[in-house]
């Protein structure tokens, strides 16, 4: 669990030193895709964790 820790943390400041979103933002970037009008309402979210990255 240690190197899934490190790597995501390595990621993490990769994407705040290029002024990008974090990580956790492209998980709700993805279901909006995913989604058929480009909308989301919160119950609408597929996984539990994505409600909190907004």
């Amino acid at each position: 669990m240690r190197a899934r820790e490190r790597l995501l943390a390595a990621i993490e400041a990769d994407l705040k030193a290029a002024g990008v979103p974090p990580l956790a933002w492209y998980d709700v970037l993805w279901e909006l895709a995913r989604s058929q009008d480009g909308r989301l309402r919160p119950y609408e979210n597929r996984r539990a964790d994505i409600a909190g990255a907004v």
